[in-house]
């Protein structure tokens, strides 16, 4: 198995990240537990469409996951709470710069 360079790891952290609608599930669960329904709800995306971002961003490590009876909650990984919080306040200093 070839061994993946740190800049690898990085890259793909990022494109995992390079979505804009995985993103506003990332802050939509950054907080509070929530179910697919409840994110669904939040966002109005399809249920096809959260699922699918949920299970990429869990196997990643991005977010966890937890069952209780029939219902599946997802929270942000403790680990990417400063990440985004990093994120949130630099964003502005690149609006211009960045298109938006």
């Amino acid at each position: 198995m070839t061994e993946v360079s740190s800049e690898e790891l990085q890259a793909l952290f990022f494109k995992m990240m390079a979505n804009k609608d995985r993103l506003k599930i990332m802050n939509t669960v950054n907080g509070k537990e929530k179910t697919v329904t409840q994110i669904c709800k939040d966002t109005g995306f399809e249920q096809t469409w959260v699922s699918h971002s949920l299970k990429l961003l869990r196997n990643n490590g991005i977010v966890d996951s937890r069952r209780d009876g029939k219902y599946i909650y997802y929270k942000l990984d403790n680990n990417m709470k400063p990440v985004m919080s990093t994120v949130e306040k630099i964003t502005p200093k690149y609006r211009n710069k960045l298109g938006g």
